[in-house]
């Protein structure tokens, strides 16, 4: 009896919790949306024609109900017409900003796309778990998978994690879209055609899954060979130590076969992948590997084709891609790939076209603490926590590492993490509020400080930035 009276007592306080009223000054109705395939504008935003969807806000991670409870009256999915901001200036929300879910959609696995008439977006777990201690509590680490109409109808939960996802992307392959993710040590995929979730590989200690195609970035591919490659530990039968494998599935499950093996001290560790370009690194350096010519009888080009990328281990690898016109039409290629090295910038363009950058202009000093938020073309948006800039890729191995960068936009407290989104004329970026009043809060006691993160609209040419998320009007007045 004890035992149901604490699953009881843990179920209101559950429902507690998910009652707390949530923003967002106006319903929406529901939207056509005319384009084909996945929209996909970063992992906080998805524009629809002149529809924004967002995140309405972040917080950081969710430690315990308090705090979920908190995020939960701001962190909903929303909606805004770009168009018809009708905002008092801007710093301040647009008047009719859309709640479409009461969802939190703000948080740390952050993650949400469109596919046709509908909107998939990643939440915290809100289920009850027991836990090794005979406690029951909620998980917010973990996450929870939805889909509804692009008005909020029609929702639906179609997967739900027992792992934390620390890798989630939305692929195409043979005119059929996948969720491509890995929960903890597992690697599964979700066919969207019908919900199916299935496992593709377990015990999986890295992942190089092909990059959701980003809109906005005009030299994207999403051309790629519906292989999953994975790292593994497996034990040597013939030394009796343990080795790095790398293996790779098809995105449709099938054979797994092994196409990389790392022996001894060395270990793998898959960092990133571009296409058919896996980044990846061997104990304290980086390599990649082009495996477009893998197919169901191949399994060489990982090896065959391996060239060394840089002197350390690297993060964050983007590729420098542009257009250029031949007779049988617009082709892109990629001229070399930028990545982070600690926490500096640097490239490999080829050969011994590599090295350290060093980002510069005429007026300031050189740029540092910063974070790249995407990469399109031959140019690079990168942020600090009190700015956002564009940096000149076009001349990075002739200069042998020197870009210019210029300034976007001047703000203060942007988030300082892997958070944003980009539609070609606009940035989206988390920051706290850029004029805040102080308020009443709850316990009726003054106070001037909100630890919340909001979106921002940042046009790249003239820098003007724009509130979008609905925030309590008493906040900015």
């Amino acid at each position: 009896m004890k035992k149901w009276a604490k699953i009881l007592c843990c179920l209101s306080l559950f429902v507690l919790v998910l009652t707390g009223c949530c923003g967002g000054s106006a319903t929406v109705s529901n939207i056509r949306n005319t384009q084909e395939g996945i929209i996909y504008n970063g992992n906080i935003a998805a524009r629809v024609g002149d529809y924004l969807y967002f995140s309405n806000s972040y917080q950081n991670d969710f430690t315990n109900d308090a705090s979920y409870k908190s995020a939960a009256s701001v962190g909903f999915l929303g909606r805004v017409n770009l168009n018809k901001l009708n905002a008092k200036d801007d710093v301040h929300s647009p008047k009719e900003v859309g709640n479409v879910t009461s969802e939190v959609v703000g948080n740390d696995n952050s993650f949400m796309f469109v596919l046709g008439q509908s909107i998939y977006y990643a939440t915290p777990n809100t289920q009850i778990i027991e836990t090794d201690d005979n406690e029951y509590q909620h998980n917010y680490r973990y996450t929870k998978l939805y889909r509804s109409n692009l008005d909020g109808s029609n929702k639906k939960n179609f997967y739900t994690s027992t792992a934390e996802v620390t890798a989630i992307e939305a692929v195409k392959f043979n005119k059929n879209y996948y969720i491509i993710m890995r929960a903890g040590s597992e690697l599964l995929a979700v066919n969207l055609a019908n919900d199916n979730v299935y496992g593709l590989a377990s015990d999986v200690t890295s992942v190089a899954i092909p990059k959701t195609m980003q809109q906005g970035d005009s030299t994207g591919l999403a051309d790629w060979n519906g292989f999953i490659y994975y790292t593994k530990t497996v034990n040597d039968e013939q030394t009796g130590t343990q080795a790095t494998a790398v293996e790779r599935i098809s995105i449709t499950g099938g054979t797994k076969k092994e196409v990389y093996r790392e022996d001894g001290s060395g270990s793998v560790s898959l960092i990133g992948r571009d296409c058919d370009t896996i980044f990846y690194t061997v104990s304290s350096k980086s390599y990649y590997s082009n495996v477009s010519g893998d197919s169901a009888e191949n399994v060489d080009s990982f090896v065959d084709t391996k060239t060394d990328l840089y002197n350390t281990a690297v993060t964050d690898v983007r590729a420098v891609k542009t257009k250029i016109i031949e007779e049988n039409g617009e082709l892109t290629k990629t001229l070399g790939y930028v990545f982070m090295s600690s926490s500096s910038l640097a490239y490999n363009f080829g050969g011994e076209n590599m090295g350290a950058v060093v980002m510069q202009n005429d007026t300031e000093s050189p740029l540092s603490s910063y974070k790249i938020l995407v990469a399109s073309g031959e140019s690079m948006y990168v942020s600090t926590t009190s700015g956002i800039y564009k940096v000149d890729l076009s001349n990075l191995a002739k200069n042998k590492g020197k870009a210019s960068y210029t300034t976007v936009a001047t703000m203060t407290n942007i988030y300082d993490g892997d958070f944003y989104a980009f539609d070609g004329n606009y940035l989206y970026v988390y920051a706290k509020l850029q004029d805040l009043h102080a308020t009443d809060n709850e316990d009726d006691t003054l106070t001037s400080t909100d630890e919340t993160y909001y979106l921002y609209q940042v046009h790249i040419q003239s820098g003007k930035f724009q509130l979008l998320s609905y925030v309590d009007e008493r906040k900015t007045k």
